[in-house]
């Protein structure tokens, strides 16, 4: 798996995952959907999934407009921020596995 900083906001960052096999990419804590959509096109990357670690609005604010873009996102979080996490369709529990391409892992 690679692993590329995307610099949000004035002092954060997101992180875009891609399976090196399948080139599968997968967003960490978009602050913004800017940077990422700008650093997805430059690698010529399609987005499948965006990863939350938690509800503030600096690890989420980018959510909707990723989503507005591409409506198929997959939105992963933690089932204890069920409601405060825009657009998530997945609650993560301890032990839950998650694949990205050939990769995976809990």
């Amino acid at each position: 798996m690679d692993v590329f900083p995307i610099p949000c906001l004035h002092d954060n960052y997101a992180y875009l995952l891609v399976c090196s096999q399948t080139q599968a990419a997968a967003v960490v804590d978009p602050s913004e959907a800017e940077p990422v959509q700008a650093e997805l096109e430059k690698r010529g990357l399609a987005l499948a999934t965006i990863l939350n670690t938690h509800h503030h609005w600096d690890h989420t604010a980018g959510n909707e407009a990723l989503l507005a873009a591409m409506p198929q996102l997959a939105v992963l979080g933690h089932e204890s921020d069920r409601g405060r996490i825009p657009g998530q369709t997945r609650f993560l529990a301890d032990g839950d596995s998650i694949q990205l391409g050939q990769v995976s892992g809990t």
